[in-house]
């Protein structure tokens, strides 16, 4: 369930990870604090690695757990440590 947020500063720092099985296709997005801190690199990383690897293998659990461990990474000042991890 998607959740919308009535005011900028609600939804600031929520991110979310969408992986779409049909299309197997995705996308990472949320407020502004939220993408500021995870940063283009990473996002364009997991939409082009992340998302293509693991949906072309129909291992969706992995895509989001994978995804997630590198954004956790990213907003706690560790390192990422790359598209394929699961």
């Amino acid at each position: 369930m998607l959740r919308r947020y009535p005011t900028r500063e609600e939804g600031d720092k929520k991110g979310i990870i969408l992986i779409v099985t049909s299309g197997k296709d995705g996308a990472v997005t949320g407020g502004p604090g939220f993408m500021a801190a995870v940063g283009d690199e990473l996002v364009d990383s997991i939409i082009s690695e992340n998302i293509p690897i693991f949906t072309g293998e129909e291992k969706y659990n992995e895509c989001l757990g994978s995804s997630s461990i590198r954004v956790e990474a990213k907003l706690t000042g560790g390192t990422d440590p790359g598209a394929r991890v699961g």
